[in-house]
């Protein structure tokens, strides 16, 4: 097997170079990128400067070799591109970059060489190494799509990755060839259509395994793991048990496809965990190293078990965990983090959370279904007096937002459900959703959550706590 996978807009993703560079060139509105939701910034762009009569002909071209360029520093590699080129290192199939690039860009008046650049971008990203088992002369530069084509036959390539429709349905493209679709956007329904490198590596290799973990923290150390094995995950993070050494211990997470959520998880429990660690709250576990290509993190082994009865003792720890936190809020710069996930900072914005919720369950069920009779008979009237008392009795306007200074820095899905009891104290995880929130929301959300039951000594203990703080 021989694999050729495209470089532009299949291994690089120049989402946020083009949103970047159309708006300092063209001063393109932000209203742009706000609308049509699943449409990548190059598709809106494009039909923002070809449409409009307020930029200059030929923008779409002239944006296009500033992206491949000047502004190929904003681009960054899909995330999953370098899970599959490790795999493939590690099963001794050869890879080879083939791209139809031009070696300077459209009306560029500066000749900035694009292929030194695309090459210059690959060895910051760290592409050429014997994990990858890329060199530099893996990498080809065709200036017509006639060249890549021949190109790719010459290699004797048996399997092509490419996120051009029109290179598969070339005549001359040999028929030999395993194709592989790759669009990264769910709006697409061509069939055959690959959404995300996960799918990808799947097709290949199937699910990512103990094998690719192994791998990929001998790729971040340089060194070989002496065991690795699977162990029950949370959510839609895959753990892993990873034995360095034999007193080196560690928790491997690989989070969840980004295409099925654009949360960004691995870089919000990133910035949590630094900002934690280095306040040395000793409530968390360290992170030990975080690879945002790979999608995965090594964290800090924590030897303990759940927490299945809870006692005063317990929820005393919790709050002290949540008091450090505030403390720490309180010399934070607001914009260091962004919102908490389905953070909550006015009534309106609880209404409109509640409803999305159960407009999910009516789009997705019949309307014989239980859950929507149990949603329309019950749910509905309940949530419908309910919102009407809040509105009578909220204490300001039921739209008004909390202003900044008003806010808490919040671990979000918060409770013992996310925590281990080790001989030294609880132990809190899991920060993929940490940001701004009403610190009200805090306080409500830890009760009221269905992975634990407390009871109602233990929230009130709670609550008179959290309203004292």
């Amino acid at each position: 097997m021989i694999i050729g996978i495209d470089l532009d807009n299949t291994i690089i993703n120049y989402e946020d170079a083009f949103k970047k560079a159309s708006q300092d060139i063209f001063q393109v509105p932000d209203l742009v990128f706000e609308s049509a939701k699943g449409i990548s910034h190059k598709d809106r762009i494009k039909s923002y400067l070809i449409d409009s009569t307020k930029v200059s002909q030929n923008a779409w071209e002239r944006l296009q070799g500033q992206v491949y360029s000047s502004y190929i520093k904003e681009a960054s590699i899909f995330v999953g591109v370098k899970n599959f080129l490790l795999r493939c290192s590690l099963e001794d199939i050869k890879v080879y970059i083939i791209s139809h690039k031009t070696k300077f860009g459209h009306y560029d008046k500066k000749k900035i060489p694009l292929r030194l650049e695309a090459i210059n971008f690959l060895d910051r990203n760290n592409f050429f190494n014997k994990f990858t088992g890329l060199t530099k002369q893996d990498v080809f530069f065709l200036k017509t799509r006639k060249e890549k084509i021949d190109k790719i036959s010459e290699l004797k390539v048996t399997h092509f990755i490419d996120d051009l429709k029109e290179i598969f349905e070339d005549a001359s493209f040999p028929e030999s060839i395993d194709k592989t679709l790759f669009k990264d956007s769910s709006q697409v329904d061509d069939e055959g259509l690959f959404i995300s490198w996960f799918q990808i590596h799947e097709k290949f290799f199937g699910e990512i395994s103990e094998v690719d973990i192994n791998n990929y923290t001998s790729f971040l150390f340089k060194k070989k793991p002496l065991t690795t094995s699977s162990i029950k995950g949370r959510a839609n993070s895959k753990l892993f048990e990873i034995h360095l050494e034999k007193k080196k211990k560690f928790a491997g997470k690989l989070y969840p496809d980004p295409i099925q959520d654009k949360r960004n998880r691995i870089i919000t429990e990133k910035k949590a965990y630094d900002l934690l660690n280095s306040n040395k709250i000793q409530e968390s576990p360290k992170l030990v190293s975080c690879s945002k290509d790979l999608n995965f993190t090594l964290i800090e082994w924590i030897e303990g078990e759940d927490v299945v009865t809870i006692n005063q003792e317990d929820i005393s720890q919790a709050y002290k965990f949540i008091k450090r936190i505030k403390k720490i809020s309180d010399r934070t710069r607001f914009h260091d983090f962004s919102l908490a996930s389905a953070a909550c900072l006015c009534g309106l914005d609880i209404e409109k959370q509640i409803i999305s919720r159960m407009e999910k369950f009516t789009s997705y069920l019949p309307s014989d279904h239980p859950v929507i009779t149990f949603i329309q008979e019950n749910l509905s009237p309940s949530f419908s007096n309910t919102l009407e008392h809040s509105k009578k009795n909220w204490p300001m306007d039921f739209s008004q937002k909390l202003e900044k200074e008003e806010l808490v820095l919040s671990p979000s899905d918060f409770g013992f459900h996310n925590a281990i009891k080790t001989d030294k104290g609880i132990k809190f995880i899991d920060f993929e959703y940490f940001g701004w929130d009403d610190p009200v929301k805090l306080t409500c959300d830890f009760i009221l959550h269905p992975g634990m039951e407390l009871t109602k000594e233990l929230r009130r203990y709670w609550m008179e706590e959290m309203k004292n703080l």
